[in-house]
C-alpha cells in the first residue's frame, strides 16, 4: 500500500527495485542538480551520523533528525530530503520519504546514503 496511491499501471512497479537493492543514480542531469551543490557531500555524510542515532520506525523522530541534519549543514529544514531520497533510492520522487527509509531499513539506508554521497557528490 506504500506505493498504491502513486501507481496507475503495473509496469510502474519495475522502477521500485530500489526497495530491494542498491541502485546507483545514472541520470547525469539529476546527479548534478541534486548532488552537485557545494557542501552537499559534507551535509549528507553529516546526515548519516544524525540518522544513525534514531529509530527508523518512528517517522516523527526520523523527520526531526533530517531537519537537525539540514540545520547542522546550514540548510533550511527539508532541504536534505531530496538529496537523501536520491542517494538512498536513486529516484527523484516516490512514496513518503520517512516510510521509504523505514521500509529499506536503517542500516541499508545509511549504507546507501554514504555510498552514493561519496561517489556522486562533487563537493
Amino acid at each position: 500500500s506504500l506505493m498504491k496511491s502513486r501507481t496507475k499501471l503495473v509496469t510502474q512497479s519495475e522502477s521500485w527495485e530500489y526497495y530491494f537493492q542498491l541502485v546507483e543514480p545514472s541520470d547525469e542531469k539529476l546527479i548534478n542538480k541534486i548532488l552537485g551543490k557545494e557542501g552537499m557531500k559534507k551535509a549528507l555524510l553529516g546526515c548519516t551520523e544524525t540518522l544513525n542515532k534514531v529509530d527508523f520506525n518512528n517517522a516523527i523522530e526520523l523527520e526531526e533528525a533530517l531537519k537537525t541534519a539540514a540545520e547542522n549543514a546550514d540548510l533550511k529544514p527539508g532541504k536534505l530530503n531530496q538529496p537523501v531520497r536520491f542517494c538512498v533510492t536513486s529516484a527523484n520522487g516516490g512514496a513518503d520519504l520517512m516510510d521509504t527509509l523505514a521500509l529499506i531499513g536503517k542500516e541499508e539506508s545509511i549504507k546507501r546514503l554514504k555510498h552514493n554521497a561519496e561517489k556522486f557528490c562533487l563537493a
